[in-house]
């Protein structure tokens, strides 16, 4: 059944996913132990996925980088010993029991840590997500990009992933009473016919849940063998399976909405037709400022999402953004003094 929902206005949306890792938060020992300690006046935790994802590197340099730029400043970074939901649950409470002036998180699963991060606001610890948004918590600001943005870039590339011999598309989304999913999934039917006359088979609502997404997508792969491509409005099925194995079958094509480098191989195989991204270093950044702004009680206005534009990458863009992944994780930051 093909989208007939009204795409209600969005702002563009937020700045990106804060990847770190520890156990929980020793405020007591300066990282820096040649910083006076009377200047460590504001203290961020940033919970990241975890240390074995491509983005550890990334945030950790972002964070060594930001304490040099502002020296009353202190950045900790933690993550759960294993990246899953509940582990992130976990640190996220073990953060009440810290002096943490503010926090950061770069949320597993959009719908996993929303109560958690209500207690930490009720607490009085403002709250920034990065990456993943969590609308329907507490927090403060979100940065990355705009839910939006991220469905219309899906649509629109739907043009490069389908063969010229079918029109048909079948779309993994998470569901539409899920505020944290449902942005992406009308804008992609909205967008969709002002693209070309393609035609929508399934609607396949997989509410988040990995394990069911790769039932759901091989069971409907079976049964609609010549479908023209898949859009995964997240990267929930890959996330289950081993690199070597294939989700969907030869010559279907596919555009995903993630840009982690997990998945350069699968878009070099020819199983990925094309990614939709965003500069990651870029919503780091934004997160990391306003995580300061807030911890400073300096105002951000109403603003409640900075955005960081989406991108899609296909086989020709993918070593230059690859390139730019490795400088990022090399520590190769071009962060900008705020005025």
């Amino acid at each position: 059944m093909i989208l007939h929902r009204q795409l209600a206005s969005t702002s563009a949306a937020a700045a990106t996913l804060l990847i770190l890792t520890a156990g929980v938060c020793d405020w007591d020992r300066p990282s820096n132990p040649h910083r006076p300690a009377e200047r460590l006046t504001v203290r961020i935790a940033v919970v990241a996925e975890g240390k074995n994802e491509p983005t550890w590197q990334i945030i950790t340099a972002a964070a060594r980088h930001f304490e040099e730029m502002y020296p009353y400043a202190e950045f900790r970074v933690v993550a759960p010993e294993s990246p899953t939901p509940t582990g992130q649950q976990a640190v996220l409470e073990g953060l009440l029991q810290t002096d943490a002036t503010a926090i950061c998180v770069v949320p597993i699963d959009a719908m996993a840590v929303g109560m958690e991060i209500n207690r930490l606001v009720k607490a009085g610890r403002p709250v920034v997500t990065i990456g993943r948004d969590c609308p329907q918590s507490g927090r403060a600001v979100f940065c990355g990009p705009a839910e939006s943005q991220v469905g219309r870039s899906a649509a629109e590339a739907c043009r490069l992933a389908i063969p010229p011999d079918t029109q048909t598309v079948m779309v993994l989304h998470g569901g539409q009473r899920h505020e944290a999913y449902r942005g992406r999934f009308y804008a992609f039917g909205e967008t969709l016919p002002t693209v070309g006359n393609y035609r929508i088979l399934r609607e396949i609502d997989c509410q988040g849940n990995s394990v069911e997404a790769v039932q759901l997508v091989r069971k409907q792969s079976r049964l609609y063998p010549r479908v023209g491509c898949w859009v995964l409005l997240e990267d929930w099925p890959l996330r289950m399976l081993r690199p070597t194995d294939r989700l969907l079958p030869l010559g279907c094509g596919m555009v995903l909405c993630n840009g982690s480098p997990k998945y350069f191989a699968r878009m070099r195989s020819g199983e990925i037709t094309a990614m939709i991204t965003f500069n990651y270093l870029d919503a780091v950044e934004n997160g990391f400022r306003a995580a300061l702004r807030l911890a400073t009680g300096d105002s951000l206005e109403s603003a409640y999402l900075i955005a960081s534009p989406t991108e899609t990458v296909t086989i020709r863009e993918l070593d230059a953004y690859e390139s730019r992944w490795k400088d990022w994780q090399a520590g190769k930051l071009t962060l900008k003094q705020a005025p």
